[in-house]
């Protein structure tokens, strides 16, 4: 036997655990190894003082002291923004509010990066598409208008510097 397997085999003698062979190998260690020997002399004066010790006992009334102090913190644990926190915080609703924060991502993504489909195919030809009920009369009159308004705020005018003249229509 060598030293690092007495050491682990004196406290198990100690409280009286190991099997009689393998007790009597290390006490044949212990015969020949002046270190494991002062080892086990101090793990058996450990051991006498662990046994003189009294045993530990809680004062009277604390079990009930605690469990009132437990009930204020959980109490005060479940209001305003600490309880929501501890909803959360729980697996299943975790991971709802994972799964609809990656949906809403997902959805605003396509919304905002990728292209709408394509409407009905236009015209090879523009002057082929019918704008009958389209394009009235007002609206002919305030092209010159609005193209007025498109070069102010091109120019970068703001609307109190537009003059509204310019804007009206007809350009009247």
């Amino acid at each position: 036997m060598n030293c690092e397997e007495a050491k682990d085999l004196i406290l198990e003698s100690l409280t009286g655990t190991t099997p009689p062979d393998r007790r009597r190998a290390l006490v044949t260690h212990l015969e020949d190894c002046s270190s494991c020997r002062r080892e086990a002399a101090g793990m058996e004066h450990m051991m006498a003082m662990l046994r003189a010790a009294p045993e530990p006992r809680l004062p009277e009334g604390h079990w009930a002291e605690f469990m009132n102090a437990l009930d204020r913190r959980v109490a005060l644990d479940m209001t305003g923004w600490r309880r929501l926190i501890r909803l959360l915080r729980t697996p299943r609703i975790a991971w709802g509010a994972a799964a609809g924060t990656s949906v809403v991502v997902v959805a605003l993504g396509f919304a905002l990066f990728v292209q709408p489909f394509a409407g009905p195919e236009r015209a090879a030809d523009e002057s082929q598409v019918d704008l009958s009920g389209v394009v009235t009369e007002s609206v002919v009159q305030s092209l010159p208008s609005m193209s007025t308004a498109l070069t102010s705020w091109k120019a970068g005018l703001s609307a109190p510097d537009v003059s509204y003249e310019l804007i009206s229509v007809g350009g009247k």
